[in-house]
């Protein structure tokens, strides 16, 4: 497991050089942060704030696939995005998704958007 992670950290690394105009390295960040734990989460939120609303894109996608867990840290990812276009995403999930957490998330992250 730990090998596993530190292939992680590795390929965050050299995610991180190609974020700009890299569609494929969103993807990437966006798997991390969906299926993984800790430092490569972190990491790569921190890569996928720099793809700005572009990125809103393939998060939501992965919420479609992700387990609970990730897509509570995918709310996450958009809440560090600080996204206003993310709102009606938000809005749904924090209804309608089947787990709470990730209902407390979307609502938690719909409080500190900027608002319009």
């Amino acid at each position: 497991m730990r090998h596993v992670r530190s292939t992680f950290a590795a390929l965050l690394v050299l995610c991180s050089a190609c974020v700009e105009g890299d569609p494929p390295a969103l993807r990437t960040l966006v798997t991390v942060i969906a299926t993984q734990e800790g430092q490569p989460v972190e990491d790569a939120t921190r890569s996928i704030v720099t793809y700005g609303p572009r990125a809103l894109v393939v998060i939501e996608a992965a919420l479609h696939t992700a387990p609970p867990a990730g897509r509570r840290r995918l709310v996450r990812a958009i809440r560090k995005l600080g996204d206003r276009d993310a709102a009606a995403l938000l809005t749904h999930l924090a209804e309608y998704d089947e787990d709470a957490g990730v209902r407390d998330e979307a609502k938690a992250t719909l409080a500190v958007l900027p608002r319009t």
